[in-house]
């Protein structure tokens, strides 16, 4: 069993998260530039401290993103609709296109669609559809360990690699807290959210999942991490033998004494 934790937290930990080029580095306790400058969906330049007035949730999107932006986003508008916490009262939420080519007007259309699709009734002031430059985008990024990168350039068009969660900030600009994914639970984001406005970090629960799932950039979806998987199963088995073969000895040693 000590071998096995073990080697679950290496995988973890492992450095190969330094190579990573599309994906997630999780950086818990780590601090985004709380002046970073944004203009919302009304074309007002704003800073990100004016939005973390309260525990914030964060999705790293683009707006004409043809695959998991759109999911991912239909996932965080399902969550908010069932979650027993409100928005601009509990929480705020940012979402900020990676893509410096895009507008504030395509923020406002997207924006609407979103909101004009909800049952529930929120504070759509709650909710920050944004864009930013180039240079703070990525800062951004890198603050958050969200990695991207761009698949492909034609007719002006910028297709990205990328992976997909929600981020969340507590108001000092702390990172507390990834749920990895499209799908979430209402349990998760008020849990998340009362971690955030606590500023206490809190390790993603399913990392452990992200052990036997990793995201595949080209497909846009997550797959099983055969290797890792193989890996777990091997030690495992390496650990069980040990175990029995210390445990006989141990009573045959027993046995000689008595």
């Amino acid at each position: 069993m000590f071998l096995f934790i073990l080697f679950l937290n290496l995988l973890i930990a492992s450095p190969e998260d330094k190579k990573v080029e599309v994906g997630i580095v999780e950086h818990l306790g780590g601090y985004v530039d709380k002046e970073m400058m944004l203009v919302n969906s009304t074309g007002d330049t704003i800073k990100l401290k004016d939005i973390l007035t309260k525990p914030t949730v964060v999705s790293l999107v683009y707006y004409n993103c043809p695959g998991i932006c759109n999911v991912l986003l239909s996932g965080l508008r399902d969550v908010i609709e069932r979650a027993d916490i409100e928005p601009g009262k509990d929480y705020n939420i940012l979402s900020l296109s990676f893509n410096h080519n895009e507008n504030y007007v395509l923020a406002r259309n997207k924006k609407h669609n979103y909101l004009a699709g909800m049952k529930r009734e929120i504070n759509s002031d709650a909710w920050y559809w944004t864009v930013s430059d180039s240079t703070s985008i990525r800062k951004f990024c890198d603050e958050l360990g969200f990695k991207f990168k761009i698949d492909i350039i034609e007719e002006g068009r910028l297709d990205f690699l990328h992976a997909g969660a929600l981020i969340f900030l507590s108001p000092d600009g702390k990172i507390t807290r990834y749920l990895n994914g499209t799908e979430f639970l209402p349990f998760d984001l008020k849990m998340a959210s009362i971690e955030a406005a606590e500023g206490k970090p809190q390790p993603t629960i399913n990392k452990v999942l992200a052990l036997c799932f990793k995201y595949d950039p080209e497909g846009r979806s997550y797959v099983l991490n055969v290797t890792r998987i193989f890996g777990v199963i091997i030690l495992l088995g390496v650990g069980t033998l040990i175990f029995v073969l210390t445990r006989s000895k141990k009573k045959k040693n027993t046995e000689v004494e008595v």
